[in-house]
């Protein structure tokens, strides 16, 4: 890792190397196949003191899982009659791409605060069921590998005291989106989940009180692009 520190600004670039080598042998048909991978997965971290109670501060880091031997394996898995399940030996090692920023700052004279994030996940050849059914609806499951944005949100919240140390107005705002992908029939299926929960809330402390009124709204919605009777929005 390379770390740079310099008055206001903090700076670290980081490389993992990682080897995994799987042998796997099938005494039923006398057949082997083999992987053999090498990576290399870069991570940075970033801080920036903008004063005493204020900084800025983001990470990007990689990750890589190799499928698991259920996923590899060629062999049919009949355990459950009516989901018959078939590993692919061609599937390759999954990548995940994560960031995290976040900004905050206090002032402890006045009690006034600020804070706000973003965050994503994307995922390069990630392991993805391809279904489909036969006559007597059965399914079949297989795996392949795709690529998919996983998930990503972003939140914040604030507080202004309205009398120093005792009473304080805190609205906060929460967003969230979260993505999977699955195939069937060979047709690609996007499942789409958000969600947006804004709040905001009066608090009052002292030393023998402590009181909270406030109002929530959240609303939620599911999409899914192969069954739209399945599409749901959700107020509360």
């Amino acid at each position: 890792a390379m770390i740079y520190d310099y008055k206001k600004h903090k700076l670290t670039l980081g490389l993992t190397g990682r080897h995994v080598a799987i042998d796997n042998q099938n005494h039923f048909n006398s057949t082997a196949f083999n992987q053999n991978v090498a990576d290399v997965l870069p991570n940075l971290f970033y801080v920036y003191r903008i004063s005493r109670n204020s900084q800025f501060q983001t990470t990007f880091s990689t990750n890589s899982v190799l499928p698991d031997i259920q996923y590899l394996q060629p062999v049919v898995n009949n355990i459950d009659p009516n989901r018959i399940v078939v590993g692919n030996p061609n599937l390759r090692p999954s990548y995940d791409f994560n960031l995290n920023s976040y900004y905050n700052t206090y002032n402890p004279l006045s009690g006034f605060y600020a804070s706000a994030g973003i965050y994503a996940n994307y995922g390069l050849n990630q392991i993805l069921s391809d279904l489909s059914y036969d006559q007597m609806g059965r399914i079949n499951n297989q795996y392949l590998n795709g690529n998919s944005f996983n998930f990503s949100g972003m939140w914040s919240s604030i507080g202004i005291p309205l009398i120093k140390q005792v009473l304080t107005l805190e609205p906060s705002l929460q967003y969230n989106q979260v993505n999977r992908i699955n195939y069937i029939e060979s047709q690609k299926n996007q499942l789409n989940n958000y969600n947006i929960n804004p709040d905001i809330s009066l608090n009052l402390v002292t030393d023998v009180i402590e009181a909270t009124i406030g109002f929530d709204f959240n609303w939620r919605q599911s999409q899914n692009t192969i069954s739209k009777n399945l599409n749901l929005t959700i107020t509360t």
